[in-house]
């Protein structure tokens, strides 16, 4: 289990055995081979629920009476979408922690042989091949639709 501290990465134990700088490129590598909803769709939605939580309060505070309208309510609009603001960027970031392990998973699950699913990450890679250690199969990178990132391959 990772800690909220802790890198991403470290919560998969088969990138244990890499380095850091190994699994930062690989998670690089998986982010950027998903595009960027993984950064811009939590914190555009933590954007639009405080611009939401704010226009409600100022339409609240604008519909009531003059005679009724103070100062403390505009301040507890004001406090209100500070909190949203809070809250949703908290929830951005656990949405952006929990679609970054989805993507780490499938590239995880994609780096593994064929047939007998052992993991492929971290072996050598020879002209775009490489064989299975566990059962000896060979195959292409091609093949299985993956790059060298893809494995981790110490030549890159």
């Amino acid at each position: 289990m990772r800690m909220p501290w802790s890198k991403i990465y470290r919560a998969f134990p088969e990138l244990d055995a890499f380095t850091d700088d190994q699994c930062s490129r690989f998670v690089y590598w998986a982010k950027s081979r998903n595009g960027v909803r993984l950064t811009l769709i939590p914190a555009v939605a933590a954007v639009a629920w405080a611009a939401m939580v704010f226009f409600v309060a100022s339409l609240v505070f604008e519909v009531l009476p003059r005679g009724t309208r103070h100062d403390g309510l505009f301040n507890t609009a004001l406090l209100l979408t500070i909190l949203a603001l809070a809250w949703s960027i908290g929830v951005a970031l656990i949405a952006r922690d929990l679609l970054l392990i989805r993507v780490i998973r499938e590239r995880v699950r994609g780096g593994r042989c064929p047939e007998c699913r052992f993991s492929l990450l971290g072996l050598p890679i020879l002209g775009g091949t490489l064989v299975c250690p566990e059962c000896g199969t060979n195959m292409t990178l091609h093949e299985l639709g993956l790059t060298h990132h893809d494995l981790l391959d110490e030549n890159d």
